[in-house]
């Protein structure tokens, strides 16, 4: 019976490329190399895509589960007045809050996935502004002939 590292094709050379190798010096090149490939401010994981976000988002958090999406806006103003006059809006891929955070301004937020167009929710408490709408599982497709 023959053996079977014999019949291998890179058998011959693989042990002697292997012995030469350092591992502490390909662990850190590795590690240089990936520090140079991946952004500074990446964090895994995390609901935004490729968008960067900046100082005036980090009061947004968009949570999705499996028949709804979340928002939540940590409204930070002193004035109960500015309160009073903030409307939302939202489209099936876009939540819009008008007159925040200044008046006459609007802040639109990108949604993970499709809502439907009736039955969203909101509410307001304690500083925190929480939308509330349900996923649309109907998903509308278009055949297009292909002419062969």
């Amino acid at each position: 019976m023959e053996d079977w590292n014999q019949q291998h094709p890179f058998s011959k050379g693989l042990h002697s490329f292997f012995k030469g190798m350092n591992p502490l010096g390909m662990q850190k090149y590795m590690e240089e190399m990936m520090a140079n490939t991946i952004p500074k401010n990446f964090t895994p994981y995390q609901q935004g895509g490729t968008e960067e976000r900046n100082k005036e988002n980090e009061n947004i958090e968009v949570l999705e589960t499996h028949d709804f999406i979340f928002v939540r806006v940590h409204i930070t103003t002193s004035n109960e007045a500015d309160q009073t006059i903030v409307k939302v809006f939202y489209t099936p891929s876009l939540a819009m809050i008008r007159n925040y955070p200044k008046e006459g301004e609007e802040l639109k937020i990108n949604l993970p996935s499709t809502v439907r167009r009736k039955g969203g929710k909101a509410s307001y408490k304690n500083g925190v502004l929480e939308l509330r709408m349900i996923k649309d599982s109907d998903v509308q497709l278009t055949e297009i002939d292909v002419q062969l």
